[in-house]
């Protein structure tokens, strides 16, 4: 009888670990058939004037695995729930007093960068952030001002983990 119990139970765990391991190998085959590469790397090709919330539309891209970089409306779109790095830098004229530059996830402010008073003062910020499918990444200007192209200014980003 105790021995019947315990093959009862050892049954039970088979069972219980081979649905788990059958639900690991769905979960591994539904990556591997996703093309889960997102990243890209875009810069301003000439100096661009900007006026307050302008969005930086950085028109050059250097790299954009995935096409969630749009460098028509400087959107970025997750394609998938993750978590996201970016990487913004950017470099002010002569011609401007200073800039105020915002990073933003669907309008809320990640991270700030500030290129003060001065000849080609240059000026970045990075965050990392959890995007769902659908969401936006945008780098919107705070004040007027002048950043300089040349690939002195630009963002970057990528998948950091699939969530």
């Amino acid at each position: 009888m105790v021995i019947q119990e315990n093959i009862d139970a050892v049954e039970d765990d088979v069972a219980t670990l081979e649905g788990r391991v059958e639900y690991v190998e769905n979960r591994m085959t539904d990556i591997e058939e996703r093309d889960v590469t997102v990243g890209f790397s875009a810069t301003l090709s000439s100096n661009t004037n900007l006026e307050v919330d302008d969005t930086f539309i950085f028109d050059e891209v250097l790299t954009n695995y995935g096409n969630a970089y749009d460098s028509s409306t400087g959107l970025f779109t997750s394609p998938m729930h993750g978590l996201y790095e970016f990487n913004l830098f950017f470099m002010k004229t002569t011609s401007s007093d200073q800039i105020n530059i915002n990073l933003q996830h669907n309008g809320i402010i990640m991270c700030k960068a500030l290129a003060d008073d001065g000849d080609y003062h240059l000026s970045g910020c990075s965050a990392v952030i959890e995007l769902n499918v659908g969401d936006t990444v945008a780098v919107k200007c705070a004040n007027a001002g002048t950043a300089y192209g040349d690939r002195y200014s630009g963002l970057n980003g990528h998948l950091v983990y699939l969530l």
